[in-house]
C-alpha cells in the first residue's frame, strides 16, 4: 500500500506542478494559484484526495529546521506548497518562523478542500478562488502587522 500512496502522491505533485503556472513575479498570486489547484485536485479526483489525506497511513512532518514528509521523495505536494509559501513569506519580509505559517496556510487550504464539496453554486470555482484570495489578503495584512509593516 505504501507504493500506491507514493504513486498517488506523485500524481498530485504532477497535477500541482502542471496546473499552477506560477509567475514567480507575484508571490501572493502564486500562493492563490497553489490553493486553487489544490482545491481543483480535491474536486476532480476526490478518491485520490481522500486516499492521500484521510487514509490511515501515517505521514510524518518534521517541523524543526526543514519541513519534510518522510515517506516520499523531494517531489511531493507538501514540499511544492512549502516552496510557494516560503517565496510568499520572503516577499512579505518574513525572515523567520516559516514553519508556523506553512502549517497555518496548509491547514486552511486542506480544510477548505474538505468543505468545498458541500458548496452549491453555479460559480463554485469563482467562489472558492475568492475564499482563497480573501484569506491570503487577510493573512498578508496579519504578517505585515506582526512585522511592523502595516
Amino acid at each position: 500500500m505504501e507504493a500506491l500512496l507514493i504513486e498517488v502522491a506523485g500524481i498530485f505533485y504532477v497535477f500541482l506542478e502542471k496546473e499552477c503556472h506560477y509567475s514567480y513575479e507575484d508571490a501572493e498570486e502564486d500562493l492563490i494559484k497553489m490553493g486553487v489547484c489544490f482545491l481543483q485536485f480535491s474536486q476532480n479526483y476526490p478518491r485520490y484526495f481522500e486516499f492521500l489525506f484521510y487514509s490511515k497511513f501515517k505521514r510524518n512532518v518534521q517541523l524543526d529546521t526543514d519541513i519534510q514528509i518522510d515517506y516520499i521523495n523531494d517531489n511531493n505536494s507538501f514540499n511544492l506548497f512549502k516552496e510557494v509559501v516560503i517565496r510568499y513569506l520572503t516577499y512579505n519580509g518574513v525572515k523567520k518562523d516559516h514553519n508556523r505559517h506553512i502549517v497555518n496556510l496548509w491547514s486552511y487550504i486542506s480544510g477548505l478542500s474538505i468543505v468545498a464539496s458541500s458548496i452549491n453554486s453555479e460559480n463554485k470555482d469563482v467562489v472558492l478562488r475568492n475564499y482563497i484570495q480573501s484569506m491570503v489578503k487577510l493573512y498578508t495584512l496579519g504578517i505585515k502587522r506582526e512585522n511592523g509593516n502595516s
